[in-house]
């Protein structure tokens, strides 16, 4: 799992918020935990927010997730099911706006949509709530 690629804004990628193996701090030296609860910790679909920036290797993503925050909030947002093909027809996915984050293009990966690796992107519509939460976590 590592993209190739320079990653745009609105793009929908995969994202493993696990530990990588080749995290290590020194020669011989493990990194610590790369996440810790309440962090993320799993592979799931993420929304880039920024142009990625090659030279460092990084992008600043904002992850979906299929549990509905509850309270929603203003930095939430639910994707209906069924709107993006690549999302999972099943079950809504909600912008989780309060957990942006910056990751190396070593935890990403493209969309899987039957067999086939895709990098979808957001209409300019939905990107625009999706910086609008982004923007009400911020404030906050």
């Amino acid at each position: 799992m590592a993209i190739t690629f320079i990653p745009v804004p609105s793009m929908v990628l995969m994202c493993n918020f696990g530990p990588v193996l080749t995290d290590i701090v020194a020669p011989g030296v493990m990194a610590g935990p790369l996440s810790v609860a309440p962090e993320m910790t799993k592979n799931r679909f993420v929304i880039v927010m920024t142009p990625g920036v090659s030279k460092y290797g990084t992008c600043v993503v904002v992850p979906l997730s299929t549990k509905e925050p509850k309270p929603a909030k203003n930095h939430h947002h639910c994707i209906l099911a069924g709107t993006y093909p690549f999302l999972g027809g099943d079950e809504h996915s909600w912008v989780k706006g309060d957990m942006v984050t910056t990751v190396s293009y070593a935890r990403l990966d493209r969309v899987q949509l039957k067999g086939k690796f895709l990098s979808p992107s957001l209409t300019a519509e939905d990107f625009a709530i999706v910086k609008a939460c982004v923007k009400h976590a911020l404030l906050i």
